[in-house]
């Protein structure tokens, strides 16, 4: 009968190695990441001050995007891999800024739009939307 290479690390009292195993710098660098997500989602969702929300959002999306790449350059990964993220987490960027306005009279953020029309007036309540 033949024995899986688990099996037989386990009959010698070697636990196996896990694969993927994260630093505790990339654990803490997701959870900040994770926590100032959603206090950037609280306050876009409560905040009505749509000039504010412009400059939050536009250097909110760039300190994510740095969080995003510390926690993958912490992390075991193949050498590559760094390289192919940072152009993705760019392409998600320009996306998210170029797709989310603010109304200027309700202060509304606005997400749901197609992505190369852009809105001229607000859903919610008319007023303009910049």
């Amino acid at each position: 009968m033949r024995q899986s290479f688990q099996s037989l690390l386990l009959a010698q009292g070697q636990a196996p190695k896990p694969v993927f195993e994260p630093s505790r710098e990339a654990i803490v660098l997701w959870a900040v990441g994770a926590v100032f997500g959603l206090f950037l989602a609280a306050y876009l969702y409560l905040s009505r001050n749509a000039v504010l929300k412009r400059k939050v959002f536009l250097v909110s999306s760039f300190v994510g995007a740095t969080i995003v790449l510390g926690v993958f350059y912490l992390m075991p990964s193949p050498p590559g891999w760094f390289l192919f993220v940072m152009p993705v987490l760019v392409i998600i960027g320009y996306i998210n800024i170029r797709t989310t306005r603010f109304c200027q009279s309700c202060g509304r953020t606005l997400f749901r739009q197609p992505m190369f029309t852009r809105p001229t007036f607000c859903p919610y309540c008319g007023g303009e939307v910049s």
